[in-house]
């Protein structure tokens, strides 16, 4: 196997980026090294989601973690310079009254803090159906009479009056109690001359910073609405020209949003929404709006048994490659398949006990199949609940 040497990121960019593997595979960095590449060749980078860990910020230091820079200068050759390159950085914050940081970054030469707003008169159906689900006719109607009656300069004085008097009756609607009241109490939703609003079109001139969505004090109710709401406006302004069509998108551990079921039925609704506008936004990609998205694999435990060539067998004692028992949802059938075994270290697992004594340890992410064939991940199964087994 040739030895890489040299590695550059195709120009111009034509479609979107995936980074998959274990943990500790560097995944990550990869994903930040090639923004990093089309950053220099004058993208617009938009870091809309950092993880668990708020990776996002991250772009404010120098690191100092060796190991990643040497790894970083054996596929991207030498630094020209030594150390990391110093990034610009604007951090954005949603205006969130009761759970705002009392104090973010000023005075500091390469950062730039702001806290924004949204302006009403630009949130359609489709933003507020990643906060409720849905959005029936009735609440359709709220929403609408709201824009038309309050206008472009209304401000949350009009709009509570208008729901005391003309909207009293729809005040148990679900779009009422959790999205406009909450939003107005936070202070996130304002009239279109509100000095706070964020500019997607002004921001995406400032191509040298890096944008980097600070979401980490939003309720998670919120999260999907803030991130699609943005995601939305760069799209559309990179297909009308209002925005330029050099921006990437930067989500970590998109595991977290991608899911395919959730114990919460509503929060497995919202999820599927935001999951489709993500593939609607990748699928456009080449209007000028780039995805950059990682995920880790799921894991089983080295103690897990599983079928190989007729035998059962202890992970941990397997090969690197291998040939395992395996069912095709597809075809309705069980059929034989190549695979390959890794370490990828310690993590958060849970065991489970299957009828028959059988016990399978995995990690959360882990997913099987239910009785119905449809994937179900570990951490949402309950007791009582019935999974595929060969």
């Amino acid at each position: 196997m040739a030895e890489l040497k040299y590695w550059r990121s195709p120009y111009p960019l034509t479609g979107n980026a995936y980074f998959y593997g274990r943990v500790g595979s560097g995944k990550s960095w990869k994903l930040v090294a090639m923004a990093q590449s089309y950053h220099s060749l004058g993208y617009k980078v938009w870091d809309m989601f950092g993880g668990k860990r708020g990776e996002g910020p991250f772009w404010c230091f120098p690191s100092e973690e060796k190991k990643l820079w040497f790894d970083f200068e054996q596929h991207v050759g030498p630094m020209k310079n030594p150390g990391p390159k110093k990034y610009r950085v604007n951090l954005y914050y949603p205006l969130m009254r009761d759970s705002l940081p009392n104090r973010l970054p000023e005075k500091l030469p390469r950062i730039t803090a702001k806290v924004f707003t949204i302006p009403i008169s630009s949130i359609t159906a489709d933003d507020i159906a990643l906060v409720i689900g849905n959005v029936a006719s009735n609440s359709r109607y709220v929403w609408n009479t709201i824009r038309k009656e309050c206008g472009k300069d209304g401000t949350s004085e009009d709009i509570s009056l208008l729901l005391k008097t003309k909207l009293k009756k729809y005040a148990e609607l679900k779009i009422v109690k959790a999205f406009i009241k909450p939003l107005l109490e936070q202070g996130l939703l304002s009239n279109d001359s509100c000095e706070l609003n964020i500019d997607i079109s002004e921001e995406s001139k400032d191509k040298e910073s890096i944008m980097v969505l600070n979401l980490d004090f939003v309720e998670e109710t919120f999260k999907f609405f803030i991130m699609g709401y943005i995601n939305r406006r760069i799209l559309a302004g990179a297909m009308d020209g209002s925005v330029h069509k050099r921006n990437i998108g930067l989500y970590r551990e998109s595991s977290l949003f991608m899911k395919v079921t959730d114990k919460n039925a509503q929060a497995e609704e919202t999820t599927s929404i935001f999951r489709n506008q993500i593939s609607e936004v990748a699928r456009y990609a080449r209007s000028g709006y780039f995805l950059f998205l990682d995920t880790q694999s799921p894991c089983l435990s080295g103690e897990t048994k599983i079928i190989v060539n007729d035998k059962v067998v202890k992970i941990k004692d397997l090969p690197k490659d291998f040939v395992v028992n395996s069912f095709n949802i597809s075809k309705n059938k069980e059929e034989l398949q190549k695979a390959e075994m890794w370490e990828v270290g310690e993590k958060e697992v849970y065991e489970i006990e299957l009828e028959d004594g059988e016990k399978v340890i995995a990690t959360g992410n882990h997913r099987f199949y239910d009785e119905n064939k449809q994937e179900v991940y570990v951490e949402e199964l309950k007791e009582g609940d019935k999974i595929l087994c060969l």
